[in-house]
């Protein structure tokens, strides 16, 4: 995680620092709750392979959602 925060500040504008790090405490640290809320219900709900296997899935949806809609994030690396 912390290598994850110095790499995106690294790429990051002086202008825009502070949004940036206002969406990684949202993401890192206001999100996660929400995320292990939903996986301890799914686990406990069927087992914690469910969990972890529906996790994935939406990580990898995500993930080909931003590959097709956005080339522009594909460019700037």
């Amino acid at each position: 995680m912390n290598l994850t925060i110095t790499l995106i500040q690294s790429h990051t504008p002086d202008r825009l620092m502070g949004r940036v790090m206002a969406v990684q405490a949202l993401a890192f640290y206001g999100m996660s709750p929400v995320g292990n809320l939903v996986g301890g219900g799914i686990a406990e709900l069927a087992n914690a392979q469910s969990a972890a296997i529906v996790g994935a899935i939406a990580v990898g949806l995500m993930s080909a959602y931003f590959f097709l809609r956005r080339p522009e994030l594909r460019e700037a690396t």
